[in-house]
């Protein structure tokens, strides 16, 4: 029988493997990570104290059979009483898995068709009718403010856009991204006179559409409630309205 020490003085030892609990007393306990995972460890019973040390790289089992001096190194660790057994048993099923958290979910992702724009949400599935009716009114509003702003702040590349197609018409050749700087800034001054004349149109424009899409949702809660109260009263039938609304609509955005 291997002859096992602490700290020069005789004491039992056993090669055990156990789970890995946490210890709140030391805010840095350095196996923490491992909280829940069946590892090897020494059990030691020194006196009337019984405690743990890491064997998985064999340091634990080291220490005890050479004297358990502090020359050799070691690693205490804090383990589930219940958990500990002997190295040469024969683990139950499943084993290595108790207390494990159970995994987190596989964060997916999908693609969802928005008035034409391909967008990507997370989840898998159907998107539901009501989450895909407010995404849709989200893209409409990133959507129209990207308009405004190409069209109203002055740090737009849609001037860099302009002074390019303006060197290329004057030049008739392409190779704006070689254009000595200079050159490059006579053209953005131009787009820029350019654009002075084309905000003031865009933000009218943006203004206007809001209106307009404003007026049509109104119309539609209208004719909904119409529809609900008088679902049989004469005049254009419901297809024909919203026939007529939606054309409203997409020319108002033409």
């Amino acid at each position: 029988m291997t002859e096992t020490q602490w700290n020069g003085e005789p004491c039992q030892a056993r090669r055990i493997t156990a789970i890995v609990a946490d210890n709140d007393s030391f805010p840095l306990y350095w196996a923490r990570h491992l909280v829940g995972t069946r590892r090897k460890a020494v059990e030691v019973t020194y006196g009337a104290e019984t405690f743990y040390l890491d064997d998985e790289d064999g340091s634990g089992w080291n220490k005890v059979t050479h004297g358990g001096s502090p020359h050799w190194a070691h690693s205490s660790l804090t383990v589930e009483p219940d958990s500990v057994l002997p190295r040469a048993a024969t683990l139950p099923p499943n084993a290595y898995r108790l207390h494990l958290p159970p995994a987190p979910p596989t964060d997916v992702c999908c693609s969802v068709d928005i008035d034409g724009e391909t967008v990507t949400v997370r989840g898998t599935g159907d998107l539901p009718e009501e989450a895909r009716t407010a995404l849709a009114a989200v893209v409409r509003v990133a959507k129209r403010r990207f308009a405004e702003e190409a069209l109203t702040d002055d740090k737009s590349p849609l001037r860099d856009h302009v002074a390019e197609a303006l060197f290329t018409a004057h030049n008739n050749i392409g190779a704006w991204r070689t254009v000595d700087p200079d050159i490059k800034d006579r053209y953005r001054q131009l787009a820029e006179a350019a654009l002075a004349v084309i905000r003031p149109h865009g933000t009218t424009l943006a203004t206007q559409l809001r209106e307009a899409e404003s007026a049509l949702t109104r119309v539609r809660a209208l004719r909904e409630e119409a529809r609900t109260v008088s679902p049989d009263s004469a005049g254009p039938t419901w297809d024909a309205v919203e026939e007529a609304l939606t054309g409203s609509a997409q020319a108002g955005r033409n």
